[in-house]
């Protein structure tokens, strides 16, 4: 009888989903009120999760702001921009610069 590979697609669907919350919430958070300082209590409350359940998937505030930035750059195609930039040839550069 062959074994069925077992997988957790629908936990790590939903952990992906509870992420997005969490970096959607600072990132609201941000544009209503760049003036104040976040707490991850408040972040935590307006993803709709436990404070723990944000330490536990980014593991510190630092470690929250860390993913916020990379998850802006990675979505606004930053990544991109440095890889045509890497490109040897000028022309490349030029060209994957304004793509």
């Amino acid at each position: 009888m062959a074994t069925r590979r077992y997988q957790q697609r629908r936990r790590a669907e939903t952990s992906e989903q509870t992420r997005r919350r969490i970096l959607d919430a600072v990132e609201t958070r941000l544009r209503e009120r760049p003036d104040r300082a976040i707490s991850v209590d408040e972040v935590a409350r307006l993803a709709g999760v436990a404070r723990s359940t944000v330490y536990l998937i980014f593991e510190s505030r630092a470690g929250l702001f860390d993913a916020v930035a990379d998850d802006l750059l990675e979505r606004g195609g930053f990544d991109e921009v440095l890889r045509a930039i890497a490109d040897p040839d000028p022309r490349e550069t030029v060209r994957g610069g304004i793509r």
